[in-house]
């Protein structure tokens, strides 16, 4: 004869219930930059930070960056070169928001970002240019001339 044992069913409790989601939320969200409130001069704090997608290439000619900027108007957007950095500055405004009786919803993240790239001591910083296109700015760094490979003829003696 084998020996059964019976557990107690646990009983339904809406704060238990309310603490795994808790939990749960905050593990699916564990390090995004969020936060809410009121800045000391009574301003509301914005409610996200955000970094945008980079990625960059290099050609022989030149280093590329592209940006994601989906939603950032030209205007918004700051690109400089300071001490062999490239600072690409901007801001991103909510344009769609809902509100109605006990919700505020908006969708898209909004605020500030600020990215810093440090640039390699060979390129032409006066030369940099930037495009902004269907959302994606585009930052082409050209090298110096030093950095170029050169093809090297070779001679028959």
């Amino acid at each position: 004869m084998q020996l059964i044992r019976f557990r107690p069913t646990r009983r339904w409790s809406p704060a238990a219930d309310f603490n795994a989601l808790e939990k749960e939320f905050e593990r699916l969200f564990k390090g995004w930059p969020v936060s809410c409130g009121e800045k000391e001069d009574g301003k509301p704090e914005a409610a996200v930070e955000w970094n945008p997608a980079i990625d960059i290439r290099e050609t022989e000619e030149a280093y590329s960056v592209h940006v994601d900027l989906p939603g950032v108007k030209k205007d918004n957007i700051e690109v400089t070169v300071q001490d062999g950095t490239l600072i690409l500055k901007g801001q991103r405004k909510s344009e769609h928001e809902e509100k109605s009786d006990g919700y505020h919803r908006v969708e898209r993240w909004s605020g500030n970002f600020v990215r810093r790239l440090q640039l390699p001591k060979e390129v032409k910083a006066d030369a940099i240019t930037a495009a902004h296109q269907d959302g994606v700015l585009t930052v082409t760094v050209p090298k110096a001339e030093e950095v170029k490979p050169k093809q090297i003829q070779i001679s028959v003696n």
